[in-house]
């Protein structure tokens, strides 16, 4: 791998990383709104770590097809819906 590729993959990752937790945080519920044990089971589990992968590559596979830089809206509405499994 070109050391410049590889040094740009970890920075590229921190980047979306970013920018998806804020749309994420924009989205979702805050944990003090009613019912305030609910919201928090949804903040519990989306903020977890461990799961920007997958809209990161959605992010990165958008850009690489000619779409903008930055994070698409349907996207992250893509990212965030449960997997459907058949």
């Amino acid at each position: 791998m070109n050391k410049t590729v590889g040094r740009a993959v970890p920075v590229y990752i921190v980047e979306k990383k970013a920018i998806i937790d804020r749309y994420i945080e924009r989205y979702i519920p805050s944990a003090d709104l009613y019912p305030q044990v609910l919201h928090e089971a949804i903040r519990y589990s989306v903020l977890a770590g461990g799961k920007r992968l997958r809209p990161i590559l959605a992010v990165a596979a958008y850009e690489a097809c000619g779409g903008g830089s930055g994070v698409h809206p349907l996207l992250l509405a893509d990212s965030r819906r449960p997997a459907l499994h058949g």
